[in-house]
């Protein structure tokens, strides 16, 4: 059984402090991508958000994304057509990261459903053969 030492990283012991340093570096680093304010709008509400695959607890007006990758946009409601946005990112001249679009407006339309209880039925129609 391997026990850590909280107090001193157990990697330490493995590599060098160097090693360690490049870790921490690449690790700082990947954790300062740019991100964006996405405004979101859903109508109608209540509805479920889930953003690259995670749900969210509750419908925000804005999300915060990373502005160096594609994400995408679920929402669904019962009794309403789910909707799939996917949220682009592109270059500025600059060289910059962002995100289009940068507001989303969500509209979900209602699934079309029968009545309860109420099944319609066609014959296929006999030929009518003149004597």
């Amino acid at each position: 059984m391997q026990s850590f030492n909280l107090a001193r990283p157990w990697c330490l012991g493995r590599v060098g402090p160097a090693a360690v340093g490049v870790c921490v570096l690449i690790v700082a680093l990947a954790g300062c991508a740019p991100t964006q304010m996405i405004a979101l709008s859903v109508s109608p509400e209540p509805a479920v958000l889930f953003v690259d695959g995670k749900r969210l607890d509750e419908l925000p007006e804005s999300v915060e994304l990373t502005a160096n990758k594609d994400h995408t946009l679920f929402v669904q409601r019962e009794g309403y057509r789910s909707q799939l946005i996917i949220v682009r990112t592109a270059e500025r001249e600059d060289g910059e990261d962002f995100l289009s679009p940068e507001r989303v407006e969500v509209s979900l339309k209602r699934e079309a459903t029968s009545a309860p209880g109420i099944t319609v039925e066609i014959d296929e129609a006999e030929e009518e053969r003149a004597p």
